[in-house]
């Protein structure tokens, strides 16, 4: 949902790449970092969790491979958790900024002796319906 809405609203300020913007002299093809592209949605919420987590990491690391700037709208720790992993393949450092309703990262918040992918899912699964 957050990534057609995203997208949408986008619409309102710009007509794409080649519009040509007062405040930076140009088009904004000349002003985006070469590479960056909408890749679409990753619907794939009907396969097993391991299944999806290894998509999600595969289609991420293909994206930081092959561009110079991603970005990820959307999702829960379903999203960040694969987008994490797979900044393993950049091999330099990168500008990350995470936008998130919650702080459920704060060290008072996460019992450390556990996975945090299992603490995800358990806290996913007893929310049941209302998620």
């Amino acid at each position: 949902m957050a990534p057609e809405a995203i997208r949408r609203h986008c619409r309102n300020f710009s007509e794409g790449a080649l519009h040509w913007d007062f405040d930076i002299g140009g088009t904004l093809h000349s002003f985006l970092p070469n590479g960056g592209r909408d890749c679409g949605n990753f619907n794939q919420d009907y396969l097993p969790f391991d299944e999806y987590f290894a998509a999600a990491v595969r289609v991420v690391k293909r994206q930081l491979e092959t561009s110079t700037f991603s970005g990820i709208f959307g999702g829960d720790h379903g999203v960040t958790i694969p987008v994490v992993h797979a900044l393993e393949v950049v091999g330099r450092p990168v500008h990350l900024v995470q936008i998130d309703a919650h702080v459920d990262w704060r060290d008072e918040c996460v019992d450390r002796s556990v996975d945090i992918l299992a603490q995800c899912a358990a806290q996913r699964n007893s929310l049941g319906s209302a998620a």
